[in-house]
């Protein structure tokens, strides 16, 4: 839909038609579940920018949806089922895996909130993980979670992946 927008807009000139090509592509790519690793400079740079700038827009849209009184948030989650404390162990090992997760495993409102949780360590650019980190969406997002055993694991986990990132110290 970004794509066909893009084509609908009344944009700036300036850009050549190769570097339209990069944008449309960026925007088309920007949220497939997985990105070709073979992708060339620099249409690989784009999806990276784009991907994660989606993930901080979306964390911040979704959480303050979910924070809104009255609001059951059904549409958001996927009209999963709305439980305090339960989660699927299937999509906690993938997040905790590091590996994508499959929305099919989802039963529960808190595994929708782990997989956000899982995107953050597909993030690209410590840039993006501070900002995160510094608006409070990811101490947010575990605020929500259920405080186990196993969760503050996970947290300890991400916490630690985002920091690496942030410090530029990922080998990826």
């Amino acid at each position: 839909m970004g794509v066909l927008t893009l084509r609908k807009l009344d944009l700036p000139d300036g850009f050549t038609d190769g570097e339209w090509r990069i944008i449309k592509a960026a925007v088309g790519l920007h949220n497939a579940k997985e990105v070709n690793p073979g992708l060339k400079a620099p249409l690989a740079a784009m999806v990276n920018v784009t991907r994660d700038a989606d993930k901080v827009d979306i964390f911040s849209v979704i959480l303050d949806h979910l924070s809104r009184p009255h609001s059951s948030g059904q549409v958001v989650i996927h009209q999963l089922e709305v439980h305090p404390t339960r989660y699927t162990p299937a999509v906690f090992e993938m997040v905790m895996s590091g590996g994508p997760c499959d929305y099919g495993l989802l039963r529960y409102d808190k595994d929708f909130l782990l997989l956000l949780t899982g995107w953050l360590f597909s993030l690209n650019y410590g840039t993006s993980a501070r900002l995160l980190r510094e608006r409070g969406l990811v101490d947010r997002t575990f605020g929500l979670l259920p405080e186990t055993d196993e969760i503050k694991v996970l947290e300890e986990k991400v916490f630690h992946h985002m920091k690496t990132l942030e410090a530029g110290r990922l080998q990826e």
